[in-house]
């Protein structure tokens, strides 16, 4: 399994400047929606917030992976955010969130949902990860880090 093969690099956002979590929430739930005509704005804002209010998705080490199961999703898909100057996200770490990996799955996904968990997980987790995802000039940029980090991680 590969995340390269979940990411589509039009869903890959770099040089957001939210003011709080809710708001980078929304904006993704927003330019999402705006390139999936499945997904509606609402639910998806929804799906997430309710997940949101389970326990935070920030992991911690600047980084939040926000993620939830939603109907219209024929396929799990990963969206890429960078937030250079930072965001509040209410992470387990209590630092701020520099680079989001939004998961989104059909209700029927579960086992491919919890992997693709887990392979982010271990890319982000990289010393000198969170440096290089920050400096990324470019959503293009972005994705190259994305596949290079997992290449190195195959298996």
């Amino acid at each position: 399994m590969h995340l390269r093969d979940y990411l589509d690099p039009s869903l890959i956002f770099t040089g957001l400047t939210p003011v709080d979590k809710q708001t980078l929430l929304d904006e993704l739930a927003t330019r999402t929606s705006g390139r999936l005509p499945s997904v509606a704005h609402d639910a998806l804002l929804e799906r997430l917030s309710e997940r949101e209010k389970e326990s935070s998705t920030g992991v911690g080490q600047g980084v939040a992976i926000p993620h939830c199961f939603l109907e219209g999703m024929e396929e799990s898909l990963c969206i890429l955010a960078q937030v250079p100057q930072g965001v509040a996200f209410d992470a387990i770490d209590e630092k701020p969130v520099y680079i989001l990996f939004m998961l989104l799955s059909p209700p029927g996904a579960r086992m491919t949902h919890l992997r693709l968990l887990a392979r982010i997980s271990r890319i982000a987790s990289r010393e000198g990860f969170l440096a290089d995802a920050t400096e990324a000039a470019s959503p293009d940029a972005l994705f190259e880090l994305i596949v290079r980090e997992d290449h190195s991680h195959a298996g």
